[in-house]
């Protein structure tokens, strides 16, 4: 436990989490400060804003909103994720994203900015391809004459 003290008295004590713990929180709301309750964007906003960037963007910002335990947590981190398309565009973003939600269960600004930086968020890598009716080449490929005495 976390105790803060005024003046010699104790006024507030806070659970801590177990260094094992990683990228989670433990904050009571009621001993939140006044400016982090009060945002100018909110989470419906944020969502207006991802969904005009598509639909598996703002399928990636549900997901992180769904995830924290205290809505007004997932604000900065949601919106990082629309913020991207200022840099990659709306297109990349959208593709980025479609990439990413089959595939991660938690969804972070590092993770969607990788998959961009890495160029599966142009599109044309996240999406598969369908198989050939042709086998692929191979090293040595032997023919039926191989085989005869």
């Amino acid at each position: 436990m976390l105790g803060t003290y005024h003046a010699g008295e104790r006024v507030a004590t806070h659970r801590l989490l177990p260094s094992c713990v990683a990228n989670s929180c433990s904050t009571d709301p009621a001993h939140m400060p006044e400016a982090f309750l009060e945002h100018e964007w909110d989470d419906v906003r944020i969502k207006r804003w991802a969904l005009e960037i598509g639909p598996d963007c703002a399928a990636v910002i549900h997901r992180m909103f769904d995830r924290a335990k205290i809505k007004e947590q997932a604000y900065n981190p949601a919106l990082s994720v629309p913020s991207l398309s200022k840099k990659y565009g709306r297109e990349r973003l959208e593709a980025a994203c479609a990439h990413a939600l089959p595939r991660l269960a938690s969804l972070r600004y590092k993770l969607l900015k990788a998959i961009l930086d890495s160029g599966l968020g142009r599109g044309q890598n996240s999406v598969k391809k369908a198989p050939s009716s042709e086998p692929a080449p191979r090293g040595h490929v032997r023919g039926a004459d191989c085989y005869k005495d």
